[in-house]
């Protein structure tokens, strides 16, 4: 899945694992990795919100806090 391969390219690329970032950690590296996963599941693949959030152990209205904050 596409979108599985977007969380572990972020994680590469952030120097996180992608375990912390489907976890609950509040970590700011950790946050703002997950944030741009949110960012590019939401704006560029389409996926809605609620979707997202089912992904990364989330709510939707913590996925569109973190799409607004990548935008900001």
């Amino acid at each position: 899945m596409i979108a599985q391969q977007i969380i572990e390219d972020v994680a590469t690329l952030q120097s996180v694992q992608v375990k912390d970032i489907v976890s609950q950690s509040r970590k700011r590296s950790t946050a703002d990795a997950r944030a741009i996963v949110c960012y590019i599941l939401h704006r560029h693949l389409g996926m809605s919100s609620t979707e997202v959030g089912k992904m990364l152990n989330r709510d939707h209205s913590s996925v569109l806090a973190a799409v607004k904050k990548v935008e900001a």
